[in-house]
């Protein structure tokens, strides 16, 4: 990939203003043909994961054990 990221910047100027960790946003990697092509729809990047807001404040520490 990073080697395609300097071709990319050698034969097309559209990319020169990004950093290898920014190129994501205006660029797509395809995998099967190991090139990067430039996004024709949106902006979007991989998928955003669902969690639930009490799975992120659950802490153990916050549970109270008793005795039976």
């Amino acid at each position: 990939m990073l080697t395609e990221w300097f071709t990319v910047n050698q034969q097309s100027r559209d990319g020169h203003d990004l950093t290898y960790c920014d190129f994501p946003t205006r660029y797509t990697w395809d995998a099967t043909k190991k090139i990067w092509n430039k996004r024709t729809h949106g902006h979007k990047i991989e998928r955003l994961y669902y969690i639930n807001p009490m799975e992120v404040l659950w802490k153990e520490s916050d549970f109270i054990y008793e005795c039976y």
